[in-house]
Formats: structure tokens, C-alpha cells, sequence
């Protein structure tokens, strides 16, 4: 017998090879499937959810001194500075 691996080792060895690379490709599949559902499944930001900073704002209207209604999208370019008065 000569020393080293006989075909049947060898084959042994290929199909190990075989599957080792095949679930390393299943491993990377699932964590790119993974990490997109995880994405898609974000839950939206609820209305009363405050912002961040650095997020955009929600677009909405209000009226102004004059009676025209002003919506945030149409001063897209200004600075807007939103006022509420409270009343408590």
C-alpha cells in the first residue's frame, strides 16, 4: 500500500469539499434574505412618533394670517420655523 489518501479517501474528501462550499453559499444567501426582511419589516414611524435629528419632516398645511394655505412642500427651499401656541 502506498502511503496517502486512496480514491476513496479522496472522494470522501471532494464531497466534503462539495458540501462545505455549498452550505457556505446557503449561509450567505439566508443572511442577505435575513437582513432584507429585517429592513422591510421596520414598522413605520407613527404620527406620534417624534422626529430625529437629521430626519424629514412630514409634509402638511396650514393656513396662514392671510387665509392661504401654506404646505411644508411648497417652501421645500426656506428655513421654516413651526409655532404652536398653547393654550393649557
Amino acid at each position: 500500500m502506498v502511503c496517502g489518501i486512496n480514491r476513496v479517501g479522496r472522494a470522501i474528501i471532494e464531497d466534503m469539499r462539495k458540501n462545505l462550499i455549498c452550505a457556505a453559499i446557503l449561509v450567505c444567501v439566508l443572511s442577505v434574505v435575513a437582513f432584507s426582511q429585517e429592513k422591510m419589516m421596520k414598522p413605520e414611524r407613527s404620527k406620534t412618533d417624534p422626529l430625529k435629528i437629521g430626519e424629514t419632516a412630514p409634509d402638511f398645511s396650514l393656513v396662514d394670517d392671510s387665509g392661504k394655505t401654506v404646505t411644508l412642500s411648497n417652501v421645500k427651499q426656506l428655513t421654516v420655523l413651526v409655532f404652536y401656541r398653547g393654550y393649557w
